[in-house]
C-alpha cells in the first residue's frame, strides 16, 4: 500500500477488495497528475473515482467516475477507453501483481440518482415536510 488514510476501513475483507482498494489511490493519482493536454473538448476533465469492481480472479476491473466540469460523458469514456493501455501501463508499475487487471471505464450514476431525489423532493410541498417531522 502507498499509504493509509484515515477514512478506510481497517478491515477488508477479500482480496479483490484490497485490490480495489489500492487501484482506487493509483487512479487518483494518476488522475490528479495526468493534464489531459490531448483531450478534445475546450475543458480540461476533473476527474473523481468514485469506486473500482475487481473480479474475483482479479483479471478485471470497472473504474466509476465522475466528472464536475460538465462535460458529454460518452466523450469523457471514449477518452479514457482509448487511454486505457497507457493507464494499465502506469498502474502495472505500482501494483505488485502477478497479472494486472483489464479496466473498463464507467460513468457513475450516484449523481443523476441524487438530482433525481432532489427534483421528487422539491415537489412536496414544504408544508407536508415540517408536518412529519414534528410528528
Amino acid at each position: 500500500m502507498l499509504f493509509k488514510s484515515k477514512f478506510e476501513p481497517e478491515f477488508v475483507k477479500s482480496r479483490s477488495q484490497k485490490v480495489a482498494q489500492e487501484m482506487r489511490r493509483i487512479f487518483s493519482c494518476i488522475f490528479s497528475q495526468d493534464d489531459f493536454y490531448d483531450f478534445s473538448g475546450e475543458k480540461k476533465p476533473c476527474l473523481t473515482v468514485t469506486g473500482i469492481d475487481v473480479s474475483s480472479c482479479l483479471r478485471y476491473a470497472k473504474i466509476f467516475v465522475t466528472e464536475y466540469n460538465n462535460i458529454d460523458r460518452k466523450t469523457l469514456i471514449g477518452y479514457l477507453s482509448s487511454k486505457s493501455k497507457k493507464y494499465r501501463f502506469n498502474m502495472a508499475q505500482r501494483l505488485k501483481l502477478k497479472f494486472v487487471p483489464d479496466i473498463s471505464f464507467h460513468y457513475d450514476p450516484t449523481d443523476d440518482y441524487i438530482a433525481r431525489l432532489d427534483a421528487a423532493f422539491s415537489k412536496i410541498p414544504s408544508k407536508t415536510l415540517t408536518e412529519s417531522a414534528t410528528s
